[in-house]
């Protein structure tokens, strides 16, 4: 007695595994704050001593600079949570 495999069993077999390959293999680019570009200035004023209040101001005035008008206004909370999370300003 010959077992043949039908193409249709073939052809759900592979639908399958290659279902459950994407399901598993799916990546996501992890979320990139829109703070980041300004990382290096917003460290070094935070620890010169500027506020959060202060630190939002010179986002703004970075605003007006660029031509496209399109660096962030953050609110402060935002601000605190992005610097509260940097692993150079770790606060005990």
């Amino acid at each position: 007695m010959t077992t043949e495999i039908s193409p249709e069993t073939v052809w759900l077999t592979n639908l399958r595994a290659a279902r459950s390959e994407a399901r598993r293999s799916r990546a996501y680019a992890k979320r990139v704050s829109k703070l980041e570009r300004y990382r290096a200035e917003l460290v070094r004023l935070h620890r010169a001593g500027a506020s959060i209040r202060e630190l939002q101001l010179w986002l703004q005035a970075q605003r007006l600079r660029t031509r496209s008008g399109r660096s962030p206004v953050a609110s402060t909370s935002t601000i605190h949570s992005y610097l509260r999370n940097l692993p150079e300003l770790a606060h005990a």
